[in-house]
């Protein structure tokens, strides 16, 4: 009997042990054990000096110490995949965190790292069926309900990722890091109150939390739109920081941020300047340093980061391409990474190649590319190349052959993603990649006079993503071949764009429309292509967005006051007789 009554104690007892596993949160930072929290601050400083190697040893002991110490696990993964993720590197990993979770059975903890191991590997299929598992064990896990939302949000749905990231507020606690990350994510929906509140709380748990200021600040403006008070504010928080800690590259940093946010550039170079004068290798370390990343035809996943990168995408703002190019070459023979090369310095030589108008350097580096990259990256230099030499107006036969090159390539791409099943953000790109070339292979047909052969490209291409200049150069088409009826419905959808041919679209349309206003006056038309082509962009999230604008034409602009970063006010009234340039903050 008292074995008996022994043995149903032990299957009662583990249950409910398994039942507690899944049921608790990860503790925050503070609350792992003192030797875990040791070895990880370790580790911080070592990151901080560039010492890659010893700060994974110590990562790798602060989660030997505290297995489900969440902030570790995720700096160890990201420095395990590197900056420059390989496919052996990224199975290692994930088979690592595949045997940590046979470890850990029942660990909605496990589940949910294992899903970030898939996601730094490209797997995000597997990644978000394991935080499926993770709400399955804990329904408030709030690190899975946030990596969920951003997935939403990867697919346009807004609105089921501010669900998600609501839902992540229920069960965030004081974890310092979670609420700063999750004040991230409700500002990017626009949930700003929610997200001015996860701001305020994650600096009430740790005041150093400086990264938070720049979200807190956009809440803020957002909350109230922009409103004076709010703008006056956040500059006397900028100025406050800035004087209080001129020695901190983070408070700095936090401070960079807050002057670009008004635009104010000037201001914002030169506390860049003051933080690399502290630290010279401050941006190439951190975390949220410039980064690229590419995931090839065949789903392996790449991503650069560091000087060398940091060097190359300097490099984009130079106004002389010749000087691009000469930089290009330069990081391209000092790195030792050849997927580097290939991937991320390549491409970018090669347009700058285009904008000297060096075609024929443009042409050789093209060839090399298509033999050792994945056809969509070789497809987009083959359709640069049309594009360039249809901008010439010399060549074209040879810029059709690289537009229709590119049409295939891109064509291929989309049948394999449809057949596949795959997430409806890759076959969206996938379709505005193939519209684009389908446009630029219809312009090519149109310049060789052979207008009847070009219709079929521009439609196909409209019908996949509608926008302005397709419909603009498919009204001209019909007008030329004599089919008037539809170059007015073109030249009309045309006109519905907001955009910078809308001019040169409605002088076609007025053109060619003539007795047809009898009949129906062209406002009326304009309006119901205007309503058109908003319900077909809503009904396949597909479109271009419309613009809804405002104008006072020959109106004298209404007076308003703003407040400068310097913390004076002007007003626009003030400012008559010069020539202003009005450049507004948003949200969006």
């Amino acid at each position: 009997m008292k074995i008996r009554a022994l043995r149903a104690m032990v299957f009662l007892i583990l249950p409910a042990a398994l039942l507690l596993l899944a049921a608790v949160h990860s503790l925050p930072a503070q609350e792992q054990p003192a030797e875990a929290r040791k070895h990880y601050a370790s580790a911080k400083e070592f990151l901080k000096k560039g010492e890659r190697d010893k700060a994974i040893a110590e990562l790798q002991e602060a989660i030997r110490l505290a297995p489900e110490f969440v902030e570790a696990h995720h700096d160890y993964i990201s420095q395990r995949t590197g900056f420059r993720t390989d496919p052996d590197k990224a199975a290692a990993l994930v088979k690592e965190y595949e045997e940590r979770l046979k470890e850990r059975a029942g660990s909605a903890t496990m589940h949910y790292l294992l899903g970030r191991a898939y996601a730094s590997a490209g797997r995000n299929h597997d990644g978000v069926a394991q935080y499926r598992k993770s709400l399955e064990l804990n329904a408030g896990y709030s690190w899975a309900l946030m990596e969920l939302g951003s997935e939403a949000l990867k697919d346009d749905n807004r609105v089921q990722a501010t669900e998600y990231f609501e839902q992540a507020r229920l069960k965030a606690g004081e974890n310092a890091p979670l609420l700063l990350r999750l004040a991230g994510r409700l500002s990017s929906v626009r949930a700003y109150e929610s997200a001015l509140a996860e701001a305020r709380r994650a600096l009430q748990i740790d005041p150093t939390q400086y990264e938070v200021y720049p979200i807190l600040w956009k809440a803020q403006l957002g909350l109230s739109s922009a409103s004076e008070e709010a703008q006056a504010e956040v500059i006397r928080n900028i100025a406050v920081l800035e004087t209080e800690y001129p020695d901190d590259p983070r408070v700095l940093d936090a401070v960079m941020q807050g002057y670009r946010s008004f635009f104010d550039d000037e201001a914002a170079a030169a506390v860049r300047k003051r933080i690399l004068a502290l630290d010279p290798q401050y941006f190439a370390r951190q975390a949220g340093a410039p980064r690229f990343m590419i995931v090839t035809a065949e789903g392996n996943r790449l991503e650069f980061s560091g000087p060398e990168v940091t060097r190359a995408l300097d490099a984009a703002k130079l106004t002389d391409p010749r000087e691009q190019i000469e930089v290009y070459r330069q990081i391209a023979e000092e790195t030792r990474d050849e997927n580097l090369r290939i991937y991320f310095l390549n491409p970018r030589l090669f347009n700058a190649y285009l904008k000297a108008d060096d075609l024929e350097s443009a042409e050789r580096l093209a060839e090399q590319m298509e033999k050792v990259v994945d056809p969509i990256l070789a497809a987009r230099s083959s359709q640069g190349l049309a594009e360039a030499y249809l901008a010439k107006g010399t060549g074209l036969d040879r810029a059709q052959s690289y537009a229709d090159k590119a049409v295939e390539a891109f064509r291929r791409e989309l049948g394999r993603l449809e057949s596949s099943e795959s997430p409806g953000r890759e076959i969206l790109q996938a379709k505005r990649l193939l519209a684009a070339s389908l446009h630029v292979q219809g312009r090519i047909l149109i310049a060789k006079d052979r207008t009847e052969a070009a219709v079929p490209s521009l439609q196909e291409s409209l019908q996949l993503l509608e926008a302005e200049s397709v419909a603009l150069d498919l009204g001209l088409a019909y007008e030329k071949l004599g089919s008037m009826n539809e170059a007015v419905e073109m030249l009309a959808m045309a006109v519905s764009f907001e955009g910078p041919r809308k001019q040169e679209a409605r002088t076609a349309l007025d053109r060619i429309y003539g007795d047809r206003e009898k009949t129906v006056p062209v406002a009326i038309l304009l309006e119901e292509a205007a309503a058109k082509r908003k319900k077909s962009a809503a009904e396949s999230g597909s479109g271009e967005r419309p613009v809804e604008t405002s104008i006072l034409d020959g109106k004298e602009a209404p007076d308003f006051k703003l407040a400068s970063v310097k913390g004076d006010t002007t007003r626009l009234s003030g400012l008559r007789g010069n020539v202003v340039l009005l450049n507004f903050w948003a949200t969006w």
